[in-house]
């Protein structure tokens, strides 16, 4: 504890208590300390924060937030804990919990959200104290000087949000860009939520899929609980906590993407649909755990929503139909699609047992579908074909993506699965499910089957 600041604390439960106990006197003595230092010039971290609870005893939710600045451009702020403690009406804490922020760089800021406040007493909290405790002050901008064990360079990347609701709980949507040269492993996004400028809760959440040099993602926040329904804007950070330097493969090549969406309401209840068709320039090497992120977009270029799809490998000069599956009635309407590709490697092979060694008991292959044909109805849109087992085995599972086109563009797309097992040889009829969200429009279709079968 610094000199001044004040914590929450709690006691084991006391055994043999009378029941009708109503008082309590404790004291905490001091058994080690270090003088307060005060050197290092600007060391003064200065800190802006909120909170707000909701509900009665028994249900009470309550959320928080922080933005922590550091003004010095001289020193780095190391091993920074950060306390919140909910306050009752005397001003005594009534629960806290610390959060550790690995530094905080020259005139650099951290925005920082408890995981959890669980206080659920009789009495609203009546305020929110913030402290923080510095371990050190350090004359650098490397993460390592201030934690030699570090996985990553410490990289902060801020984030464009906008606050949205997922039903009756404000959630908060955006995107970020990774600008530092390295592949970000897994990262931190801490959010707050503001009313009118104030910050009246927060959120952190944890993102492990791998982010590229340059490469833009979306993200969503959970569902932030407390009396934030009044929040009007977001304000987002992505802490890098593991990453590895960009390996710069020499056999890594540019995959080609044509994607494309629309959107529909009808009878006040709004559905999209979309769909990609992912392409393999290269002779020479197979593209290996492929992940395609459609991002829906709002006006202001915020991500409604994120879907992934996956491909275990793309073949050399071969392409891959992928489609995600988005929830329906988004509360706005979508105005452009996003799709970013992400490859786990390139490898010189021409069976997916190269790309993935527990593979080796499968093979994984895309048909193409014969006469995919759209059939339009008066309020759906679906397509029909035929599949040919052009493989020697018996196909045991398989899904069948489509993408429609209207003309040459991409309109939508989806996933059906295929439940039925098919022989070497044998053509069967297929049918995907409906489009949600496509229009009449559609004039054609482009499938595959992607089929795993047992050797």
């Amino acid at each position: 504890m610094q000199p001044g600041q004040t914590i929450a604390f709690e006691s084991y439960r006391v055994r043999s208590a009378p029941a009708d106990a109503d008082s309590a006197e404790c004291q905490v003595a001091v058994e080690s300390s270090v003088e307060a230092g005060g050197g290092s010039p600007n060391e003064e971290l200065i800190v802006e924060s909120g909170f707000s609870t909701e509900g009665e005893p028994g249900s009470r939710s309550n959320s928080a937030g922080a933005v922590i600045t550091n003004p010095s451009q001289v020193v780095a702020a190391c091993e920074v804990q950060v306390t919140f403690s909910l306050l009752d009406a005397a001003g005594a804490p009534v629960e806290s919990i610390t959060e550790t922020i690995p530094w905080i760089p020259k005139d650099g800021r951290v925005i920082v959200a408890p995981e959890y406040l669980l206080y659920d007493g009789d009495e609203d909290p009546a305020g929110l104290a913030v402290a923080t405790v510095v371990g050190a002050f350090e004359d650098t901008d490397d993460l390592a000087v201030c934690d030699p064990s570090a996985e990553s360079s410490g990289t902060l990347l801020d984030a464009s949000a906008s606050v949205h609701r997922d039903g009756s709980l404000p959630i908060a949507r955006g995107q970020v860009t990774n600008t530092s040269p390295e592949v970000v492993q897994v990262a931190r996004l801490s959010c707050v939520l503001r009313d009118g400028g104030s910050i009246i809760g927060g959120d952190a959440t944890d993102i492990f899929d791998p982010i590229k040099p340059g490469q833009e993602i979306a993200f969503e926040s959970s569902p932030i609980f407390g009396d934030v329904e009044d929040a009007d804007s977001a304000e987002c950070q992505v802490a890098v906590e593991t990453s590895e330097e960009a390996g710069g493969d020499p056999a890594a090549v540019e995959l080609l993407v044509e994607s494309g969406f629309s959107t529909e309401d009808e009878f006040g209840f709004r559905s999209s649909s979309a769909g990609g068709v992912v392409t393999n320039p290269s002779a020479d090497v197979a593209a290996c755990e492929v992940e395609v992120t459609f991002s829906l977009l709002d006006a202001s270029g915020t991500p409604l929503e994120t879907d992934t799809a996956f491909a275990d490998w793309i073949p050399k000069s071969g392409r891959a139909i992928v489609a995600p599956s988005f929830s329906s009635d988004f509360p706005e309407e979508p105005t452009a699609l996003s799709v970013s590709v992400l490859v786990g490697s390139f490898v010189d092979t021409d069976g997916v047992a190269g790309c993935d060694e527990l593979s080796q008991d499968y093979v994984s292959a895309r048909l193409d579908v014969a006469e995919a044909t759209v059939l339009h109805e008066r309020t759906s849109t679906a397509v029909t074909g035929q599949l040919t087992n052009e493989l020697t085995e018996r196909v045991q599972t398989g899904f069948l993506n489509c993408v429609l086109r209207a003309g040459a563009s991409i309109i939508g797309g989806n996933t059906t699965e295929i439940l039925e097992l098919l022989q070497p040889g044998e053509t069967i009829d297929l049918e995907a499910d409906e489009f949600d969200g496509a229009p009449q429009t559609a004039d054609s279709a482009e499938c595959q089957v992607v089929v795993v079968v047992r050797e």
